[in-house]
């Protein structure tokens, strides 16, 4: 495919493809974080002489950004409620301090780019297609895993959680990248792996396509009604 006026376009056919811009989220789906994230947020706990928490509870968690997860390893660890803590300001300001600091230097070392992501990213590039990323992910945080696995090269714009006044679910971050490729929500498409990402589809217009190896708090994806439920990356070669 190639780029014609904005729009791609497949030079076989002559027909556009199905979405000119796909935008992704971050981590459940095209990275396997959570065993950096639940080292990093461990260690804050650890460090308070808190009992640190499993992973799958801590993958559970994952989404809403790391504050949040923050808040809820913080709630389950002190029994605090979880709205307690978010009045915390300047607790959970250095709280966040720690886990930026642990996660910063690495973790564990274990977070990994799904299999087929980067083929499959490469074949959508090659063909034209525009591509974003919208992460809750705070942006010094997002900049860094994304350079280790490098991926940065394919996104445009990269919008992190602290990127704008709001954050997914909100359709803000949609709305950004579609004003930014000045592409209608009807072409536009955006892959995640959770709750947040469907609702947050539905509230910017767009399509919503959700894999099933992610982050999706404990419960299965289809069971918030994606308009697609991916089994493999590869499928997404079908746009």
């Amino acid at each position: 495919m190639s780029a014609q006026g904005g729009r791609a376009v497949d030079e076989r056919r002559g027909t556009r493809a199905a979405y000119d811009l796909i935008l992704f989220d971050l981590d459940g789906t095209l990275i396997d974080s959570a065993a950096d994230i639940a080292a990093a947020v461990n260690a804050v706990l650890a460090e308070r002489g808190l009992p640190t928490q499993p992973l799958p509870r801590i993958r559970d968690w994952t989404g809403h950004g790391a504050r949040e997860t923050m808040i809820r390893a913080l709630s389950a660890a002190t029994g605090r409620a979880p709205d307690e803590l978010r009045g915390a300001q300047a607790e959970m300001d250095t709280a966040m301090h720690g886990f930026a600091d642990s996660y910063l230097r690495g973790g564990d070392g274990r977070t990994h780019v799904f299999p087929q992501v980067m083929e499959t990213l490469e074949a959508l590039r090659a063909r034209g297609v525009s591509m974003a990323l919208v992460t809750n992910k705070e942006q010094r945080l997002a900049d860094r895993v994304l350079a280790q696995c490098d991926l940065t090269r394919f996104f445009d714009p990269i919008v992190a959680g602290d990127s704008l006044p709001r954050r997914k679910p909100d359709a803000l971050p949609v709305r950004h990248c579609l004003e930014a490729h000045d592409v209608t929500a009807a072409r536009a498409l955006l892959v995640g792996d959770s709750p947040v990402d469907v609702a947050t589809a539905r509230a910017a217009g767009v399509a919503c396509w959700a894999v099933d190896w992610g982050y999706s708090g404990g419960r299965p994806i289809a069971e918030c009604h994606p308009d697609r439920v991916l089994t493999s990356f590869t499928q997404l070669a079908e746009v």
